[in-house]
């Protein structure tokens, strides 16, 4: 039996949730606007005059990495380690294992070094931030053609083209890293679906943003469903993904300052279009149709699953475990359909980390629409 038996009691839940968020959202939209304001670039053409190295801040904790750069300090990020390691094919994985021990950190310090130093002609684009305790941190180690976009200021007109399209649509949630961020923006419209495999199925619809400013990922608009039930989330369409690739930057970053804001104020210009086009009603009732049908496709779970390489050995037994506990309380009831699959992905990824969450949520909205034949 569906947990939910009223549209009432649907929205009652639906706007607890939204204010239980918002404490957790607005201190998430506070750390991304800190981020954006205190992101500084400067570029490396000659790799030989920088210098790695490991400090103690005190006896109670590990040697951090430090990038040395005109005689300051950088703390470095692991998602900038990462793209360093991939840049002079260092194994990161081999680093994380021998980093915990001084002989270790010996062999680190020595292999970053001797790569600056015999580093192929190339320059590279360091993103850095200040962080609130006042030390520098290098997050992104890019390509000099890296194509930065204001994440900010493209949120605020994402903002702005939500209300337009329905002026009570609000920031639900927001999940943001050091590296990366999401968005969810929601309308306040309550849709149900009844179906014969699957219950009974509150939902509300909305978009999200989702960027990273240091190269952990490209910058996407998607639309969004949330089960009210369970508060289980899903992608639907992918309307717009931009990858960080542009022009090679010049040596004096700052010449290029204005061709930054040009370009971020075209691809603010672009989500506003997205959004009118994403809830007009033809659009609207393709994803209503999309995901009725998805509860209509039955599947062998296992075999699915099988297929999908995202997920973990351990992801997978925890999303079989939870088909086979059939529980309506957490969005999954009935029998094994596309949408009971989709829902149990989305179910598990609640209890792995809002990152985690958060790509488990694309992944089942990719499984979804690649089994139906309105797409999402």
């Amino acid at each position: 039996m569906t947990a939910i038996v009223s549209q009432e009691k649907a929205l009652e839940i639906f706007q607890r949730k939204a204010r239980a968020n918002a404490a957790r959202t607005s201190q998430n939209i506070d750390n991304l606007h800190h981020i954006t304001s205190n992101t500084n670039d400067f570029i490396v053409s000659d790799h030989k005059n920088h210098l790695f190295t490991f400090q103690t801040p005190n006896l109670t904790q590990q040697p951090e990495l430090v990038f040395m750069h005109n005689d300051n300090d950088y703390l470095f990020h692991q998602n900038a380690l990462q793209q360093y390691c991939s840049k002079v094919g260092f194994p990161m994985d081999y680093y994380n294992r021998i980093v915990g021990t001084s002989w270790g950190r010996d062999i680190a310090h020595n292999a970053f070094n001797q790569h600056l130093a015999h580093f192929p002609k190339e320059r590279s684009l360091i993103r850095s931030v200040t962080r609130p305790d006042g030390k520098e941190e290098v997050r992104g180690f890019l390509s000099d053609k890296y194509k930065r976009l204001e994440t900010g200021q493209i949120f605020g007109s994402l903002l702005t083209a939500m209300q337009k399209v329905d002026s009570r649509s609000f920031i639900f949630d927001a999940y943001v890293s050091d590296t990366r961020s999401w968005i969810d923006i929601m309308l306040p419209e309550l849709f149900h679906m009844t179906t014969e495999n699957n219950g009974t199925v509150y939902f509300v619809m909305g978009v999200r943003m989702s960027s990273s400013d240091f190269g952990d990922g490209a910058f996407q608009i998607q639309t969004y469903m949330l089960n009210i039930v369970c508060s289980n989330g899903m992608t639907r369409t992918t309307a717009m993904r931009e990858v960080h690739l542009g022009a090679k930057l010049p040596e004096n970053i700052s010449f290029s300052d204005r061709t930054h804001l040009l370009e971020t104020k075209l691809t603010s210009s672009k989500v506003s279009d997205i959004c009118s086009q994403s809830f007009s009603t033809e659009v609207v009732r393709e994803q209503l149709d999309s995901l009725y049908e998805s509860t209509n496709i039955k599947i062998d779970p296992k075999n699915e699953l099988s297929k999908i390489k995202d997920f973990s050995k351990e992801e997978k037994k925890l999303i079989e475990d939870e088909l086979i506990a059939n529980e309506p309380e957490h969005g999954v009831e009935g029998q094994n359909t596309v949408w009971k699959l989709s829902q149990a992905m989305t179910f598990v990824g609640q209890s792995l980390g809002e990152r985690r969450q958060r790509e488990i949520e694309e992944i089942a909205g990719n499984f979804l629409n690649s089994k139906t034949t309105k797409n999402g």
